[in-house]
């Protein structure tokens, strides 16, 4: 698991070469960039999504020009006349409203960055969008947070995971085995890799905390909290 959080901040170290970078260990006057380098990409009939750079403020490490420093925020936007789709927007502006505050701010922890991204997934008219937060610290391990929303664009209306299950065809009780069968340490693979705590609460209180998705090959992917420091983690279930 260590190997698996070291390379996801060795990942981001790599995504950094697309920002523009100043060297300095200064203040920064930082302007607010507010919703700049748009594209929008026509999804289903009515329904399109305005891919949305908020912002991408980051400044060079002072000792370590391999690392920058500051945050890259990067969020959609859907386009399309539906009061449900509306809602949607709002939850996920909601959702970011606080990173998103931080854009043209001064930046004052000089040893971390935050990069905000995401995915989506369309399956006929089920759209899927992976919303995930990393934090990486200079020379440590870094960390990934997911959000996932389902919205049929069709039938305009959001989906949960119940809904999303059921749709696919799946029953809760062979993927909370699958789960739990295959989310775990190898070689012997007795011990979870996940929070007993969590998928107690997703067998038993509520199955729309598991967050789920698939991608564009149909594989199914859960995200989990891992069991030794609950920092979110995502793994395909077969």
């Amino acid at each position: 698991m260590n190997r698996i959080l070291r390379l996801n901040a060795f990942v981001l170290i790599l995504l950094l070469s697309s920002c523009n970078n100043p060297t300095g260990n200064a203040q920064q006057n930082l302007p607010a960039n507010s919703e700049t380098n748009t594209e929008t990409i026509l999804l289903f009939n009515g329904t399109s999504l305005t891919d949305t750079a908020i912002c991408c403020d980051t400044v060079t490490h002072a000792a370590d020009k391999s690392f920058v420093y500051g945050r890259c925020i990067r969020l959609p936007r859907l386009n399309g006349n539906s009061a449900a789709l509306a809602k949607l927007n709002e939850r996920i502006s909601s959702d970011y409203k606080s990173l998103i505050g931080l854009c043209g701010k001064e930046i004052m922890d000089h040893e971390h960055f935050l990069k905000v991204s995401y995915q989506y997934f369309v399956e006929d008219s089920l759209l899927s969008l992976v919303i995930e937060t990393q934090n990486a610290w200079h020379l440590s391990e870094g960390t990934s947070e997911y959000n996932v929303y389902h919205y049929d664009m069709k039938n305009n209306r959001t989906i949960d995971t119940r809904g999303m299950l059921e749709l696919w065809g799946m029953s809760q009780v062979p993927l909370l085995n699958a789960i739990a069968e295959q989310v775990s340490m190898p070689p012997d693979h007795t011990e979870p890799l996940f929070q007993t705590a969590w998928f107690n609460s997703i067998k038993w209180k509520d199955i729309n905390q598991l967050k789920v998705y698939k991608n564009n090959n149909k594989q199914l992917f859960i995200v989990y909290p891992v069991v030794e420091n609950g920092i979110e983690a995502s793994q395909i279930i077969e």
